[in-house]
């Protein structure tokens, strides 16, 4: 009885150890250069998640005017990139909130490539 219990509380142990034990670190391996296109994309990322992280910032129900601003934003960028941008609308407890999706028509199909769920 006394080994039962001896081996269970050791196995406790190591479950408990393999648990909270923290991961290993990953062997890293250097990346190629980002190429001229590539740098341009990501400052222009940056720039965007600037915009609406800090000039526009935190956003939702309560903070409506904000979330209206992130819209318009963003609907107001996707059509400057070419996209043909609109929005659903919904009202929810006196409010109107809107998913800005975009559209991009090609030659052949038209094809849906986001929808920004900006309410939730």
């Amino acid at each position: 009885m006394l080994i039962a219990i001896v081996i269970l509380v050791a196995l406790a142990i190591m479950v408990f150890a393999y648990l909270t034990s923290m991961p290993r670190p990953y062997r890293r391996v250097a990346l190629a250069p980002l190429t001229a296109e590539e740098m341009e994309t990501a400052v222009l990322l940056r720039s965007h998640v600037e915009t609406l992280a800090s000039r526009i910032g935190g956003r939702d129900a309560r903070k409506y005017e904000n979330l209206r601003c992130a819209a318009d934003y963003i609907e107001a960028e996707l059509q400057r990139f070419g996209y043909r941008a609109g929005r659903q609308s919904f009202d929810f407890d006196g409010l109107t909130f809107d998913n800005v999706e975009a559209q991009l028509t090609g030659t052949r199909d038209s094809q849906s490539i986001l929808s920004d769920r900006s309410a939730l």
